[in-house]
């Protein structure tokens, strides 16, 4: 791991000498020009031994530092990756989790190097599963939520393979609100929260099955969330800005609001993602305004954008993912300008 992190360090602080002034600004770039596979990145993770994953619209991508190892489906080798269009991915303690369409997830052994299929059992009244899974997550015990897009939540226990689905019921008050999860991810408290492409958000305790729903939104279709590390769950609405949740009072601030401090501070519409890294500051990925840093202290914010000008600042002003490594640098995931690196 130490050579990979060294490979990173070496790669990033290559054409950064120290005299540079530290108002001037530079990204490094990894595009299919340096191996990666397609340059729409959707999600960014890293695995126990440093290596950095990347999952595009063509294939998987392993970075060592030096240069990218492809994983793509080879229809005669059942044991290739499923598909080569990946929706999200996740590592536990030693297995890396990938999401894709048509009901299936695959988990990879790194050792064996092969990729296993596991195909989400269809719900109750269906003879299959053809929902794309666009999230997972897991909690404390060790078992995987699982996002669909159509078919709620479902619940994976990896020492049984028993396997649990959460809907939405029409005449049930207690069930989950919507069976079209866009994202999930637990608080520091265990409690699951949701975002749905139609109810708003909603949060789950999977102990007591308490449900409590939030549509007091910007717009019902969420994009994103985030709980931060003060316990606040902050929100991004498709093309409706920012709201930000304090579950401790219940109250709802947004950045529609003139009234509200978030109006001035942080003006955007479309956020595609969140991610407080471990200074404290939270970065905000974007849909037309690139990457912004903002200081949640004093209310300031930094954009990073892409200047035509300058072949070393963001390749791409349209970010899908974000990601921070084990060693402090942040990575972020264009739609078409690959991989951009910046410490």
């Amino acid at each position: 791991m130490n050579k990979i992190l060294f490979a990173l360090f070496v790669l990033f602080y290559l054409g950064h000498p120290s005299f540079v002034q530290s108002q001037e600004v530079r990204f490094t770039h990894l595009s299919v020009d340096r191996g990666l596979s397609q340059n729409s990145v959707h999600s960014i993770i890293q695995d126990q031994n440093g290596f950095m994953w990347f999952a595009t619209s063509d294939g998987l991508n392993r970075y060592d530092g030096y240069s990218f190892r492809i994983f793509k489906n080879e229809p005669t080798d059942s044991n290739s990756i499923y598909s080569n269009n990946i929706h999200c991915l996740y590592i536990d303690d030693s297995t890396l989790w990938i999401g894709f369409g048509n009901g299936t997830i695959d988990c990879f052994n790194a050792k064996k190097n092969f990729f296993t299929h596991i195909h989400l059992p269809p719900p109750e009244g269906k003879t299959e599963n053809i929902s794309n899974v666009n999230g997972i997550t897991e909690n404390k015990s060790g078992q995987l939520f699982i996002a669909t897009d159509g078919d709620g939540i479902f619940i994976f226990t990896k020492q049984t393979g028993k396997w649990q689905n959460f809907r939405n019921e029409k005449f049930n008050q207690l069930s989950i609100p919507s069976n079209n999860i866009a994202t999930l991810t637990f608080d520091k408290n265990g409690v699951l929260w949701c975002a749905t492409a139609d109810a708003g958000v909603f949060s789950w305790d999977p102990g007591s099955f308490k449900v409590s729903q939030y549509r007091n939104l910007n717009a019902l279709g969420i994009a994103a969330l985030y709980p931060d590390r003060s316990g606040k769950i902050w929100v991004s609405a498709w093309s409706a800005g920012i709201n930000v949740i304090d579950p401790a009072t219940g109250k709802i601030v947004s950045n529609r609001d003139t009234s509200c401090y978030l109006n001035k501070q942080l003006p955007y519409g479309l956020v595609s993602n969140f991610m407080e890294d471990r200074n404290g500051l939270l970065w905000l990925s974007t849909a037309e305004d690139g990457v912004i840093s903002y200081n949640k202290e004093n209310g300031k914010s930094t954009v990073y954008k892409k200047k035509p000008d300058d072949e070393n600042s963001l390749s791409d002003n349209l970010v899908l993912s974000l990601f921070e490594d084990k060693s402090g640098l942040l990575w972020f995931g264009t739609w078409q300008g690959g991989i951009n690196i910046f410490d």
